[in-house]
C-alpha cells in the first residue's frame, strides 16, 4: 500500500530531522497513534519515523523505464502490411522476442444455393486442393461437392412436383379435346352473339343481335 505523505515540522533534537517536503514513501502500520492531549479531547498524533518504518525507495525501476525495446528484424524480404503479408510478435522460450508470418485463413467450400458450408468438405487453400485425392473433396452423393444434401432434396421434391403438374395439365387437356364445347348461354336458354357492322363509325355502341 503507498501514500503520499506530507511532512511540515521539523522533528525535534534527538529525533531524525526531516525538512518539510512531499515525497513518496512506502507506508507501514503504527505510524498514526490516537492519544488525548491536556484538555482531555481525542486527537492525531504523528510518531517520528524509524528508519525501519519509511524508506525511500522509487516504486519503479530505473533500468526497466528507461532501456530500449527489444529490435525485432522481419525474416521476408518483403516489409508491406498486406494481407499475404501478415505478423505477429511472439516470444521465444528463451525470452526473445522474434516476428511469426500468418498465413490467410482456409474456408471451405459453399453450397451454390443456400450458401452454406458443405459438411465433410476440409477447409484448405487452393493449392493444398490440388494435392488432395477426388474422394476427399466430394462426398457420395449427387451434388456432393456442390451442393448440400437439404438443397438436394428440395431439387428432388421440386422435380417431382413439376412432372406430376405437366401430368395433371395434360390430362385436362385431352379431356377438353374429347368433349363436345357448349357455347355460354343466359337463364332464358337465349345465346347471345355479339355482331359487329363493318360501316360502324367509331365512337358508336355495337348492339349485341338476339337470336332463339
Amino acid at each position: 500500500m503507498f501514500c503520499q505523505i506530507e511532512v511540515v515540522a521539523v522533528w525535534s533534537k534527538g529525533d531524525l530531522p526531516m525538512i518539510a517536503q512531499q515525497h513518496q514513501y512506502r507506508r507501514r502500520p503504527g505510524i498514526f497513534v490516537k492519544g488525548q492531549d491536556q484538555a482531555g479531547g481525542n486527537q492525531e498524533q504523528l510518531r517520528p519515523p524509524d528508519a525501519n518504518q519509511f524508506t525511500s525507495e522509487p516504486t519503479h525501476n530505473l533500468k526497466t523505464v528507461f532501456e530500449m525495446a527489444q529490435r525485432v528484424t522481419i525474416r521476408k524480404r518483403t516489409p508491406y502490411n498486406t494481407k499475404s503479408n501478415r505478423r505477429r510478435v511472439v516470444k521465444t522460450p528463451g525470452g526473445k522476442l522474434v516476428y511469426q508470418h500468418l498465413k490467410k485463413l482456409a474456408t471451405s467450400p459453399k453450397c451454390g444455393d443456400c450458401g452454406t458450408a458443405l459438411p465433410g468438405v476440409p477447409a484448405l487453400r487452393p493449392r493444398e486442393y490440388a494435392t488432395i485425392s477426388k474422394r476427399q473433396k466430394t462426398v457420395r452423393r449427387a451434388y456432393g461437392g456442390s451442393r448440400c444434401g437439404d438443397c438436394v432434396k428440395q431439387r428432388i421434391l421440386r422435380a417431382f412436383l413439376i412432372e406430376e403438374a405437366k401430368i395433371v395439365k395434360k390430362v385436362i387437356k385431352s379431356q377438353e379435346k374429347g368433349a363436345p364445347r357448349n357455347r355460354p348461354t343466359n337463364g332464358a336458354g337465349i345465346r347471345v352473339i355479339c355482331t359487329v357492322s363493318p360501316k360502324s363509325r367509331q365512337g358508336e355502341n355495337d348492339v349485341p343481335a338476339l337470336r332463339r
